[in-house]
């Protein structure tokens, strides 16, 4: 558990990320612009039932405004709260799950899985360039001489 200074600062900094969201006057982009304020007040809040679906709701909210948190910060939520669940999607049932977001995340799991790829193929092509031109053979100093000129 958190030190109660702690919890006590990020129901602050949760109570400010909520007045942000609900205050007619903020200014377009205010949730994403405080989503890493939110993503370290989660890691001091109770764990709770209550706390964690408030939580997993404003992630959600961010995430369908444009925000991409990556891979690793999901999977440490999911770890922390016990919920794998969330390594997919913040809320159940793909609730509030925009297709765009979707979409986006198909691409670059796509993409991240080809370059992986492309990378154990170029690194097997790099070593064969460079046993290719190494020689074993048995030979004088003078045969190294002349085959380094």
């Amino acid at each position: 558990p958190a030190p109660p200074d702690l919890r006590s600062l990020a129901s602050d900094m949760c109570r400010i990320f909520e007045a942000i969201e609900l205050w007619p006057g903020s200014y377009p982009g205010s949730l994403v612009a405080a989503q890493a304020t939110l993503g370290i007040a989660t890691l001091f809040l109770p764990k709770d039932e209550k706390h964690i679906m408030w939580c997993r709701q404003k992630l959600a909210a961010i995430e369908s405004r444009g925000y991409t948190y990556p891979p690793t910060f999901r999977a440490k939520m999911a770890e922390l709260w016990g919920l794998p669940e969330i390594l997919h999607w913040w809320l159940p049932d793909d609730e509030g799950y925009p297709a765009i977001i979707r979409s986006i995340r198909s691409f670059i799991e796509e993409r991240t899985l080809k370059s992986s790829e492309q990378a154990k193929t170029e690194d097997v092509r790099n070593m064969k360039a460079i046993f290719s031109k190494l020689t074993l053979d048995e030979g004088t100093k003078d045969d190294l001489k002349t085959n380094n000129n």
